[in-house]
């Protein structure tokens, strides 16, 4: 099974593709154990993976990325949880599915397929409200791929609020150059 897997998510990440989008959910913890199958609704605009929702080209400075139109309706998608025993289950930071095509849309006009959809799975007492559990019905795609831990730490960039915050000073200290600057050419042109 693993070189199926292998040979699926190889295959679909290798090629150009649309954006790609992180989404984070709460299923019950022997959900996770069993591998249930759930079904989610998601949110119409995602945050953009390549930034982590801090803002770059790819998702054109708004860390968000839009998966479908208003008018549209919701997009609906089922997953298959990957079973863990027991013993090895998931621990409160939960585990990274990758999701070939349930990601953005590729650029107008464009024949990409979607991106992935990197959706992280948390235990809780409680699922998100936008989750069901679909007990005894065959998942009609395949099981998503569970990324590597160093290849999910990958994925994982600063935060926006701390990116946000150092450009914040940055920008503040080159004002202030700037302000001292003009100051100076005052002084010394006699006009200040």
């Amino acid at each position: 099974m693993p070189e199926v897997l292998a040979r699926v998510t190889s295959r679909a990440a290798a090629g150009p593709r649309g954006p790609d989008v992180l989404h984070r959910v709460r299923v019950r913890r022997e959900w996770l154990v069993a591998g249930e199958v759930v079904e989610l609704e998601l949110p119409r605009n995602l945050a953009c993976a390549a930034c982590g929702g801090g803002g770059c080209d790819a998702c054109g400075r708004s860390g968000a990325i839009t998966l479908r139109q208003r008018e549209e309706p919701a997009e609906v998608v089922e997953i298959t949880l990957p079973a863990r025993p027991e013993d090895d289950a998931p621990d409160s930071r939960g585990v990274t599915l990758r999701i070939p095509e349930q990601g953005g849309l590729s650029a107008p006009g464009s024949d990409l397929p979607r991106g992935f959809l990197l959706l992280t799975v948390v235990p809780s007492p409680e699922p998100d409200a936008r989750i069901r559990l679909l007990r005894g019905v065959p998942s009609k795609r395949p099981p998503a791929s569970v990324l590597a831990e160093d290849e999910a730490r990958s994925l994982r960039v600063r935060e926006p609020s701390a990116r946000r915050g150092s450009v914040a000073v940055i920008i503040a200290a080159v004002a202030v150059a700037l302000w001292v600057l003009f100051l100076t050419w005052l002084r010394l042109s006699g006009r200040g």
